[in-house]
């Protein structure tokens, strides 16, 4: 499904032509074949960028990436997967069940460079604009900037002793490249660079807890000789467009801002914490295919949510977040989103789609924290907010072609200095398993009772899992002797001060709480030792292996196989005794032996 495509020239014949009540477009003004003549028009020195994209499918999510600074299939001209040779999902969740979760997102970065306010996009939705550009093929391959694959997996293709995950894509790229990008038609002059470099890996696994999301990994780089970057701010924008593959309801999206959940189920009873997650989500408004009444849900109605969450800046204590959505359509009343009125910015006529340089580092910058989609006709104006639009909150609140972005900062990046950065793209399911008939009593004026039914559970779980893989709590992975943040629980059977956590360092004893009562504790890791490790509980290692079929002989302890019989030996010492690198318990379980007709994951019951 393509959204519609417009230019400006006929922009505004075609909203007096097609006029009719209630009618409305998105005003996303990139063609793909427009998008495809950029490519092949924009040069660097020693030939053409080289333009590739990779696709993740090891777990629940498949998701396409570019070498571009965006992910997703919406901004990729032909997007097939290079190495399956099949069409490359945006991003299908779960995979291979035609659910689409995403239009596309984007990396974008801001600073102040001297005088300017300069910002770099991977793409920004609306003009076309793509400001990172990766080297030409023999300049690629000559400093190993290729888009490259590896996998912990011995028996995968892509196996690497250096590799962190069952996948990891790895690509670089530049916002150098000036000839061929789109003018900012906003401020009105060519693409400035901020001379950076990226060089982004992406990480995924198939264990069960693990598989429903992908960790982004970012080194960003200031190539420039001379210039310093300050109040440097970066973000991820997410266009969602949550439907199934058949049916074009793009238009019918909400998205919010989570601030936290309940801990993990791990964590024990006597110790239930609310764990910080910052999580932007974006779903559909009520999990139903587009045109559907009320019912039970289907195998193709989106009942689930994706959501992004920033696990490692270059300043975790003194970070800040905004979260800024919009509504991008052709019709300015109808292109809105959430605005205060302190520091209020003017855009156009409109007060939803950043367009320019200036605009971007704006809502890149500004420390909002927008209010949910679902209360955008409440009245929030006693909270410094602009008042709700009367004749369209309604119509904003029930969902529209909505995006977010994430964004983070101030940072101050000297020549030469690389700033790290981590995020995790999150699904859960069942986000709306209780409320998808409730929808259809939505009150948009009074829409908590709604919101209260919607869950939080299984990606509030995933996006904690998330943290937890990037950086493993109570692993000292720097041999500092600081194993991470944690939470000393009170065990059974003694005082329990109620909702009181202990910080000391005896991590098994707490002495005088309560008149010189003692209490033993568990110490309850919540958070690693801020070095990353992209290390999940891996599976025990694969036992040797051999399968015999009928043209087997006997050997010693061997049986000949009969017809259509096959015979499976393995030794499992290895499996067996190697200790969980989450617990260091030995606790292996038991085997599972797949057939199918293929190595692909969808033929092996």
């Amino acid at each position: 499904m393509n959204k519609p495509a417009f230019s400006r020239p006929l922009l505004t014949a075609l909203v007096i032509a097609l006029s009719l009540p209630g009618f409305s477009f998105s005003r996303a003004l990139f063609d793909r074949d427009e998008m495809a003549q950029q490519v092949y028009a924009a040069k660097v020195a020693a030939g053409e960028p080289f333009v590739e994209i990779r696709v993740h499918r090891i777990g629940r999510i498949g998701l396409t990436l570019s070498n571009q600074g965006h992910f997703g299939n919406g901004f990729v001209d032909n997007p097939t997967d290079p190495i399956t040779g099949e069409a490359a999902p945006s991003c299908e969740y779960p995979v291979f069940s035609g659910i689409e979760y995403l239009f596309a997102g984007a990396f974008w970065v801001g600073a102040i460079v001297g005088r300017d306010t300069l910002v770099t996009v991977g793409a920004d939705g609306w003009f076309s604009t793509k400001e990172f550009w990766p080297p030409d093929s023999i300049s690629a391959a000559l400093n190993d900037e290729l888009m490259t694959m590896r996998s912990i997996n011995a028996g995968s293709e892509f196996f690497s002793p250096l590799a962190k995950s069952e996948l990891d894509v790895t690509c670089v790229y530049y916002d150098t490249l000036v000839e061929g990008v789109i003018q900012d038609a906003r401020d009105g002059r060519p693409h400035k660079p901020l001379n950076i470099r990226v060089r982004q890996t992406s990480y995924s696994w198939s264990y069960e807890y693990a598989d429903d999301f992908v960790l982004f990994d970012y080194e960003i780089t200031n190539i420039d000789p001379v210039r310093t970057l300050e109040k440097v701010y970066m973000g991820i924008y997410v266009d969602g467009d949550v439907l199934h593959s058949n049916t074009e309801g793009f238009q019918d999206d909400v998205t919010g801002f989570r601030l936290d959940v309940p801990a993990l189920s791990l964590v024990p009873t006597s110790c239930k914490f609310l764990d910080t997650i910052n999580l932007a989500w974006l779903a559909d408004n009520n999990g139903f295919d587009e045109g559907e009444g009320p019912g039970s849900y289907g195998v193709t109605d989106p009942i689930g949510v994706t959501g992004t969450r920033v696990v490692r800046s270059p300043a975790k204590d003194t970070l800040d977040i905004s979260f800024n959505w919009w509504i991008s359509n052709g019709a300015p009343h109808l292109d809105w989103g959430p605005r205060l009125k302190e520091d209020f910015r003017e855009l156009g006529g409109f007060l939803g789609t950043p367009e320019g340089d200036r605009n971007k580092y704006h809502f890149l910058s500004n420390g909002e924290f927008d209010y949910d989609q679902l209360f955008s006709a409440v009245d929030h104006q006693d909270e410094g907010w602009l008042g709700p639009d009367n004749l369209q909150g309604c119509t904003f609140a029930r969902g529209f072609d909505t995006r977010y972005l994430l964004s983070f900062g101030p940072f101050i990046v000297f020549p030469g200095e690389t700033l790290p950065l981590t995020f995790a793209y999150v699904g859960g399911d069942r986000f709306h398993i209780s409320s998808g008939n409730r929808w259809f009593t939505f009150d948009c004026r009074e829409p908590q009772s709604y919101y209260d039914s919607l869950s939080f559970k299984e990606v509030g779980e995933n996006a904690q899992w998330a943290s937890w893989i990037y950086d493993n709590p109570g692993v000292d992975t720097d041999g500092d002797n600081f194993f991470g943040d944690a939470r000393y629980c009170p065990t059974g059977g003694f005082v329990i001060v109620p909702d009181t956590f202990y910080n000391i360092d005896d991590p098994n004893i707490i002495d005088s709480i309560v008149d010189d009562t003692v209490l033993l504790a568990d110490t309850i890791f919540y958070r690693g030792d801020g070095v990353p490790d992209f290390n999940g509980a891996n599976p025990p290692a694969p036992p040797d292996l051999n399968v015999y079929g009928p043209d087997s002989i006997k050997i010693g302890k061997r049986v000949i196989a009969s017809p259509g019989q096959l015979i499976i030996e393995w030794n499992g010492l290895r499996s067996e005794t190697v200790p969980d690198n989450f617990s260091n318990e030995l606790d292996f379980e038991g085997y599972r032996i797949l057939l199918g007709e293929s190595n692909e994951a969808r033929d092996l019951v």
